[in-house]
């Protein structure tokens, strides 16, 4: 989204609860470190347990207001993972290893990382992952390519619900 408009969403759809204590969020900034390198005031622990067929949604606190309304967990300024503009890949960690992500370590996309034929449709656009996906993915080309959903900048309507099909 626009200006501090920025969330993250986890979907649970596993059959149980998930103990979100073994995950964490990772974030580079602008093509700079490697996974490996990341430095630990880019990552931050989860906490709490996401109920099956839940969501859970950490939001930036200057969000608006629609944002804020769907928010479990507000994350202030400077290295959290909702302080980003597009050119960041953020990846999902559980147990120290690397589950999901969007974006490339290492690597610069310019304005922000393309999403099927959409060039920087991760600056100023939402991000929804399509619902016949189940899990998230390591390869950014292919999650890109063919797991994402591009809705219009500002865009909160499905903030705080996820629908799977499979």
């Amino acid at each position: 989204g626009s200006s501090y408009n920025k969330a993250i969403e986890l979907a649970n759809f596993t059959g149980r609860d998930v103990d979100l204590s073994r995950y964490a969020l990772w974030r580079i900034t602008n093509g700079g470190d490697t996974w490996a390198e990341l430095g630990a005031s880019s990552k931050v622990a989860l906490t709490g347990t996401l109920a099956h067929r839940d969501v859970w949604v950490g939001c930036n606190t200057s969000s608006a207001a629609a944002v804020l309304a769907q928010c479990d967990v507000p994350f202030g300024q400077g290295s959290a993972p909702t302080n980003y503009n597009g050119d960041d890949a953020i990846a999902l960690v559980k147990d120290g290893v690397i589950i999901d992500v969007v974006g490339v370590d290492a690597a610069d996309p310019g304005a922000g990382w393309m999403v099927g034929a959409l060039e920087a449709a991760t600056a100023n656009h939402t991000l929804i992952r399509k619902p016949n996906i189940a899990s998230g993915a390591i390869d950014w080309a292919v999650s890109a390519a063919t797991q994402w959903d591009v809705s219009s900048e500002d865009d909160f309507s499905a903030l705080g619900a996820h629908t799977v099909g499979c």
